[in-house]
């Protein structure tokens, strides 16, 4: 019995020890983990708006004709590319030369009316005079003074009719080699005939289109930008960046703003000079950034700034725990977003990853982002 006792208590002892040697249990880690980063001075960034235009050439025209009447000859073919100065088509030319030789006859039987009319006026207002003279010395009548003096007066009218008959056969004359000049028309410009509307033996009438043509020497592109937008593009100075078909940004200046605002669309057009070597056609759409500012200034992750209660904030850390900084933030580019205010100081640990877990005042643990 007593030596049962003796393991039985040595047995107890035993127990007791290696309850001793047992850890405590570690206390469980509470406070949350965030990622913070740090402001980066003088980040480029640009004001840019995205948009979308049309391709056209800079100069284009409807050729029409200036006169009616029926298409005598087409003398050039669509697609082919044409000068300056070159006849494109005549209207009816055989019956307007004969229309300048019958005005240039009516022009000749006029001048010599009235040089006839002159002749016999001359004669008349001689004779009327003498017999003027005749009836003062008694030698004729008053009848036959007066009658010469009728004669007189009749021959100056038809003299004066001549005249207004020459002025109106030189009008007659000038209107038919005008129409005659008018019946063949010319490229205005260097340029290619994109489009036939008339062929050879159509009637047409003046502003009928018959050609259209295009220099695609200058191509413009023409884009539609909202109202809010008017006063921020001036002409000759803003940028649109403008991506070519091969990928290439290549950058121009807005050359052309339109003086109104579209009361239906709310939208203004802008237009640029496509640079030399384009790799766009007429018709083809083309994407562009209009670039609004250029600036640099301090930025920080775009992931840094989170809107609450209406308000854009950054959260730093601060001895251990959330301190929010009410920011005026500005652009976003490149996962970079701009602080305008306040400054913030280099040192500044800012919360770029898990602030959706923390409320300001809150202790946290920190990882720092090597980004």
């Amino acid at each position: 019995m007593k030596l049962k006792s003796i393991l039985g208590l040595a047995a107890g002892i035993l127990l007791a020890t290696e309850g001793c040697d047992k850890a405590a249990p570690e206390p469980v880690e509470t406070r949350p983990l965030v990622k913070v980063g740090q402001v980066r001075r003088n980040v480029p960034f640009s004001d840019e708006l995205g948009v979308q235009g049309t391709v056209r050439t800079k100069n284009s025209a409807t050729i029409s004709a200036r006169i009616p009447g029926t298409i005598d000859a087409i003398l050039v073919e669509e697609g082919e590319y044409v000068k300056q100065g070159m006849p494109l088509f005549r209207v009816d030319r055989e019956n307007l030369a004969n229309a300048v030789r019958a005005a240039t006859d009516d022009l000749r039987l006029a001048k010599a009316q009235l040089e006839q009319a002159r002749v016999q006026n001359e004669k008349a207002s001689l004779d009327a005079a003498r017999m003027k003279r005749l009836f003062a010395s008694g030698a004729v009548t008053k009848d036959q003074w007066e009658r010469a003096d009728v004669a007189a007066k009749t021959t100056a009218a038809a003299a004066e009719a001549g005249q207004a008959g020459v002025t109106k056969a030189e009008s007659g004359l000038a209107v038919a080699r005008k129409n005659l000049s008018d019946s063949t028309v010319s490229a205005p410009f260097d340029g290619v005939l994109t489009h036939k509307y008339k062929d050879a033996g159509d009637y047409v009438g003046p502003g009928v289109p018959v050609f259209a043509l295009d220099d695609p020497t200058t191509l413009e592109a023409s884009f539609a930008l909202n109202a809010a937008h008017y006063g921020a593009v001036i002409v000759g100075r803003t940028e649109i960046l403008l991506q070519e078909t091969n990928g290439v940004a290549r950058a121009a200046r807005v050359t052309y703003k339109s003086p109104r605002v579209d009361p239906t669309t709310r939208t203004f057009e802008v237009r640029t000079i496509l640079p030399a070597g384009t790799t766009y056609a007429p018709g083809m759409l083309v994407d562009g950034r209009v670039v609004f500012a250029r600036r640099k200034g301090q930025a920080v992750p775009a992931t840094a700034v989170a809107r609450r209660g209406g308000k854009e904030s950054l959260f730093k850390v601060v001895d251990g725990k959330v301190v929010r900084v009410a920011v005026e933030a500005g652009l976003e580019q490149d996962g970079w977003r701009e602080i305008r205010a306040p400054r913030l100081a280099d040192t500044d640990a800012l919360i770029v990853e898990g602030m959706l877990l923390v409320n300001e005042g809150d202790e946290v643990r920190v990882s720092h982002d090597t980004k």
